[in-house]
């Protein structure tokens, strides 16, 4: 009987083996080739990125200052950077010992490592008085004016500007030009670094291509129709019995002229009101364009929130500054946090900022003659100078400028007197008046919010000179 052996032949396995490994390979050899391209330019790209790294992070620069000016070789630093990748203290103390013993079985140094390292910290430092000649002795120091240079400021490098499309060349060409330059390199084999003068088509290209779409993506603006005015037609004038010659039998008949345009009441009304509608809505844009926004802060433990423009309802919140655990001390970076998250958008960053100024802490109760000082504690007194210092130091990095106001004035601007009675007869009386502007809701109720809205509105009427437009009389109550 005869056994037939299944097993492929060497021949066979080496057919199967590369007809597999084209399977998954784009037909086209255009694409192939494309392919392995991208991937030379990426291989390349990625090794520009990587000196341009090693450049702005300045690890070659750093060790060549630690080999020169502080005597540090660079076996040393491998061996720190391989004691660094060691986890824990009791492993690097072990390696240590390791090699100090082993170091020293050798010959490589006649004492343990813990004597050589008290010795030679005894001299460290020795030679850091004269630090910066070691530098001036090299090379480099050298070429850089020696001992006796000075320091001089280093020229800016102008930045690179983007690559624009060849002048005088249509896209046609640029098209033609950068596929010859590619044709030429890949006559060549295609592999290695790119010939300058593809590098100098493709970018031309790029830019072309950039312009072209964004020439493509701008929107096309209707031409503006130019305002007419109203029409209005004209009355036809009213005929009479006797209005003009009667024609005869015999004579021809005469056209008849055109009737003059007459304006009616009606006609002139409408096109007043269109010019008024045209002044009005110009000066209303005008206005909004130069409102100025103005924010107001009643500033406490829970600092009391406004942000609006004038003739507008201002948006309102209250902030937290602290918690009752938290020590006074966060006070200042939790209002400078605040006012960094407000001023980080263009949309939200006020043009002012009032505050209600802190009270003295040497304030007295009565006439100012200090026998009677009021009893505050140290956490209401510190509280709000905290909160004005990151006020005042954050709003000036944004160039924003700060106005401190006093309360009593604010509130006689507000309500028409500085106090109504005892302290929860004064705050009743603004939460009142924000109801009744329309600023809070009926039924409102929070102090520190109500006392901001009465700094914002004092702001709106003192520094942008809003005159609103009703009139509430200072009083007045709205029904809740």
């Amino acid at each position: 009987m005869t056994q037939t052996n299944s097993n492929p032949s060497a021949a066979e396995e080496i057919r199967m083996g590369v007809a597999n490994a084209c399977l998954m390979m784009p037909r086209e050899s255009s694409t192939r080739r494309e392919e392995i391209e991208r991937l030379y330019h990426r291989q390349e790209r990625e090794k520009e990125l990587v000196a341009e790294a090693k450049d702005e992070a300045g690890v070659k620069e750093h060790v060549k200052r630690l080999n020169k000016v502080f005597g540090v070789s660079k076996p040393t630093l491998q061996i720190m950077k391989i004691l660094e990748k060691i986890g824990k203290p009791g492993d690097r103390a072990a390696v240590l010992t390791q090699v100090g013993l082993l170091s020293k079985d050798i010959g490589y140094t006649d004492k343990d490592l813990v004597s050589l390292a008290q010795e030679a910290e005894a001299t460290a430092g020795q030679g850091q008085d004269d630090q910066g000649s070691v530098f001036d002795n090299t090379a480099t120091g050298s070429r850089q004016g020696g001992k006796d240079a000075q320091p001089q400021h280093v020229a800016e490098k102008p930045a690179e500007a983007a690559p624009a499309p060849t002048p005088g060349l249509s896209y046609e060409e640029i098209v033609q030009r950068f596929e010859q330059a590619k044709a030429a390199h890949e006559a060549k084999g295609g592999k290695g670094r790119k010939p300058k003068v593809l590098v100098d088509a493709k970018a031309a290209l790029d830019a072309a291509n950039a312009e072209h779409e964004q020439g493509a993506t701008e929107p096309r603006r209707p031409p503006r129709r130019a305002r007419s005015a109203p029409r209005c037609a004209p009355e036809p004038p009213r005929a009479t019995p006797s209005s003009g010659p009667r024609p005869t039998s015999g004579s021809p008949p005469t056209t008849p002229s055109r009737p003059p345009t007459i304006w009616t009441t009606s006609c002139r009304r409408r096109l007043r009101a269109a010019r008024r509608s045209t002044a009005d809505s110009a000066l209303t844009r005008s206005t909004e364009e130069r409102a100025m926004l103005i924010a107001a802060l009643d500033i406490a433990t829970n600092t009391g929130f406004a942000l609006g423009r004038p003739g507008e309802k201002p948006r309102t919140d209250l902030w937290k500054l602290k918690k009752p655990s938290e020590h006074y001390d966060v006070v200042g970076g939790e209002m400078g946090r605040k006012i960094r998250d407000l001023c980080f958008l263009a949309d939200t960053r006020p043009d002012l900022i009032v505050f209600e100024a802190p009270i003295p802490p040497y304030q007295n109760q009565g006439g100012g003659d200090r026998e009677n000082p009021i009893r505050r504690s140290i956490e209401s007194i510190l509280v709000p100078q905290r909160g004005v210092g990151g006020l005042q130091g954050v709003a000036a990095c944004y160039g924003i400028e700060v106005l401190p106001a006093n309360m009593q004035t604010v509130r006689k601007h507000f309500t028409g007197k500085a106090r109504w009675g005892s302290s929860k007869e004064t705050k009743a009386a603004v939460i009142a008046r924000c109801v009744a502007l329309g600023y809070a809701a009926p039924g409102f109720k929070d102090d520190n919010i109500a006392d901001a809205i009465c700094l914002w509105d004092w702001a709106c009427a003192i520094r942008a000179r809003h005159v609103p437009r009703d009139l509430i009389m200072h009083g007045e109550r709205v029904s809740a």
